[in-house]
């Protein structure tokens, strides 16, 4: 399959890299309101978020970073903080995570 396929049937999905542009002297507004959304996440979920990013930008298939995010992923619904993600976002409350 195509990148360009893949990439437009995953924005039709709603997953993909997103850009900003924020208007001259804004960018600081526009930062903190994206690290306002990325707070909200696990601590390690946002870590291994992130370090498999790197890691794909030098990943030999598409097949390869596919099994990575699926590994990354199930080691980081194994924790405390996951749980807590959850329960918090079905009792309408911010987390309290402990990084367990």
């Amino acid at each position: 399959m195509r990148l360009d396929v893949i990439a437009q049937q995953r924005a039709a999905r709603g997953v993909g890299e997103r850009h900003f542009r924020a208007a001259l002297g804004e960018a600081s507004d526009a930062a903190l309101a994206l690290a306002e959304q990325i707070i909200v996440n696990t601590p390690l979920g946002t870590w291994m978020g992130k370090a498999t990013l790197w890691s794909n930008l030098e990943i030999s298939s598409l097949e390869a970073a596919i099994d990575l995010e699926a590994r990354t992923q199930i080691l980081t619904l194994a924790t405390d903080d996951a749980r807590e993600q959850l329960e918090a976002y079905r009792e309408g409350r911010a987390a309290r995570y402990t990084n367990h």
